[in-house]
């Protein structure tokens, strides 16, 4: 009877153990997902090679202005123009700026933050102003996004590592012949901030969706944002990865730049790997980093 009873008591058997490759691949799995839907790689839309950097394509940002996508390069001055499906392209003749790390669509003309923290604004490919911002960024980090907030005459602007102060998303407004800078309140703690977008259906809003992109963390995360009695809030949202393989690695290693082409739809754009690997046309969907770099990307939501 004893050995009954403790046949009866002994505890199940523990669950087979589970890999760190499978648990990760679930977790991918069960996480909101951004699917790849287009692409296009810089070199293969027959424009010229960048000087510099065995001629990379480093790109630093992205922006929907006048029915096309504007490509900014942090290693050179010029800008890149392409149609939305990811067609005919051109490229700017270079100007007498820094290198650029942020762009934004701003009505009749950009606005592009350099490397030094001004913000020049790009009209007719050519500079036509230049003024200072007054934030001071955190670890030797610029600014890495941009976007136009035009009823409000507001730029929003992302510091890649942080602005001194405050968390990376800053107001600025143009008083005078410099930009004055007020944080604003992020809920997401990325490794690092590398884009930043805006989008509303209506023609001057009040309310937006906002969009902001992590290299390090390889992700976006979409909330709201809104705008009232002359204060920026930011409400709830979610952190969405880039797409991974089966196995759960990164394939978006160096996402730069992103802005929206509808509500459901974004582009992301990818800078050069650090070893500039050739450059050739896109797999389709990228299966890995070498391969997706370079580049501008689609996504569905």
């Amino acid at each position: 009877m004893l050995l009954l009873f403790l046949a009866c008591t002994e505890p199940p058997p523990p669950p087979p153990a589970v890999r760190p490759s499978e648990r990760k691949a679930a977790e991918v799995e069960s996480e909101p997902a951004l699917t790849w839907i287009d692409g296009r790689r810089v070199c293969d839309l027959g424009v010229d090679r960048l000087t510099g950097d065995d001629g990379a394509y480093e790109a630093s940002g992205l922006t929907l202005h006048d029915g096309r996508l504007f490509v900014a390069f942090d290693n050179s001055g010029r800008i890149l123009s392409l149609a939305p499906d990811l067609t005919s392209a051109t490229l700017a003749p270079p100007v007498d700026a820094d290198d650029f790390e942020a762009i934004t669509s701003a009505g009749s003309h950009l606005f592009i933050a350099e490397e030094d923290g001004a913000i020049v604004t790009w009209q007719d490919e050519a500079v036509t102003a230049r003024a200072p911002v007054a934030v001071k960024t955190k670890k030797g980090k610029g600014i890495e996004g941009l976007a136009w907030a035009a009823c409000q005459e507001t730029l929003l602007a992302l510091c890649e590592g942080g602005c001194d102060g405050g968390g990376p998303l800053v107001a600025l407004r143009l008083e005078g012949a410099a930009w004055s800078a007020t944080s604003i309140s992020l809920p997401v703690d990325f490794k690092d901030y590398a884009g930043l977008a805006l989008y509303s259906a209506e023609a001057c809003p009040s309310d937006y969706t906002l969009a902001v992109l992590s290299q390090k963390s390889a992700a976006l995360w979409i909330g709201a944002l809104s705008h009232a009695d002359g204060a920026w809030t930011v409400g709830a949202g979610e952190t969405l990865p880039l797409p991974r393989d089966a196995a759960g690695k990164t394939i978006y290693t160096t996402a730069e730049g992103v802005v929206f082409l509808a509500e459901d739809r974004l582009a992301v754009v990818t800078d050069s790997e650090d070893d500039h690997p050739p450059c050739g046309p896109l797999a389709r969907p990228p299966t890995d980093a070498r391969h997706a770099d370079q580049a501008v990307h689609i996504f569905q939501r």
